[in-house]
């Protein structure tokens, strides 16, 4: 992403400072800068200012997205793990015994619905759900 913010700025803001030969050769290697005028260093180093300005603003734009993304899919009680694995397990397991699974996944789901207020726990042998107060 900074080179092609860089690539970007170097092309728009030195096209009437220096010739594109040069403007190329600064794309590539910053040990062109050197060959230049004082004016023109400080010209690069401005675009560079710049370039580097436009960088942060993308990534703080990224982490607010991010923020966004994590708070839609936070969970206030999420789903255990373990739990889930278990549960897979028991149904591959049943599923693998000639039976079908679909009978203890339709009562698994209605016994692990917590309708967001109670936690479903996996004791190992069945599933209970215990209900808070809202």
């Amino acid at each position: 992403m900074a080179t092609i913010v860089l690539n970007k700025k170097l092309s728009q803001q030195l096209q009437g400072v220096l010739d594109p030969a040069k403007i190329k050769a600064l794309e590539q290697s910053l040990n062109t800068l050197g060959s230049l005028s004082p004016a023109g260093q400080a010209r690069v180093g401005q675009v560079y200012v710049d370039s580097f300005n436009e960088q942060m603003r993308i990534c703080t734009y990224i982490s607010l997205f991010a923020l966004l993304a994590a708070l839609a899919t936070y969970q206030r009680n999420p789903v255990s793990v373990a739990a889930t694995k278990e549960k897979r397990q028991a149904v591959t397991d049943e599923s693998s015994d000639g039976e079908t699974g679909m009978s203890s996944m339709a009562v698994d789901t209605g016994a692990s619905s917590t309708r967001g207020h109670g936690v479903a726990r996996s004791t190992g042998a069945a599933d209970t759900t215990t209900e808070r107060s809202s």
